[in-house]
């Protein structure tokens, strides 16, 4: 709770850049080592154009934050991330990031429709959570819009999938209906055709 209080003290004591009168992006340095939560940067990108300067955050002088302060911009969560935790891959970094740390930093990106997200490292992310890291690099964009990954709807359980068998040569011979029209396009819109 303690935390917290703090955490919401510094929120109200942080201020933008003012915008600029023009509307053009307004720049400013932050020290990596102590950077404002995420909220205020994207609430000063939001309202006040302001952009965090590339020389003050970027590959080689990261920002870092606790790897619970962002949670809420993952964009996939343990069970829907791209490589199964349970695969080489996966197993592959957790070793290297044991090991090593984290060599390239997480990309947080902050749109300007009010959204922010962890766009590239939600693995790197989840593996920090795993080993108990303290800090975390991170480097930001800044974008017009974010968009997170919807998660997928009404997909069929495997036993309620029909499976429709062609002959190599043969034509079909009946028309699809419109029900079974609906499921090839969900299949290919799963498959990325």
């Amino acid at each position: 709770m303690k935390f917290l209080r703090e955490y919401i003290r510094i929120l109200l004591e942080l201020e933008c850049p003012d915008a600029d009168p023009a509307g053009w992006k307004v720049y400013y340095d932050i020290d990596g080592n102590n950077p404002p939560p995420i909220e205020h940067i994207l609430k000063c990108w939001v309202e006040n154009n302001a952009y965090v300067k590339d020389s003050s955050i970027n590959n080689q002088t990261p920002a870092y934050y606790s790897p619970e302060e962002l949670v809420p911009y993952r964009e996939y969560e343990r069970d829907r991330l791209r490589s199964d935790v349970g695969g080489k891959y996966f197993h592959e970094l957790k070793k290297s990031i044991a090991e090593e740390g984290i060599r390239e930093p997480l990309i947080i990106f902050f749109g300007k429709n009010g959204l922010a997200k962890i766009g590239e490292g939600n693995h790197r992310h989840e593996i920090a959570m795993s080993l108990g890291l303290s800090r975390i690099p991170v480097r930001f964009i800044f974008w017009q819009n974010v968009t997170m990954t919807e998660p997928i709807e009404d997909i069929p359980e495997p036993n309620e999938i029909e499976a429709i068998v062609l002959p190599v040569d043969e034509e079909p011979q009946r028309e699809l209906t419109q029900e079974e029209e609906q499921d090839v396009e969900k299949l290919m819109k799963l498959l990325g055709w």
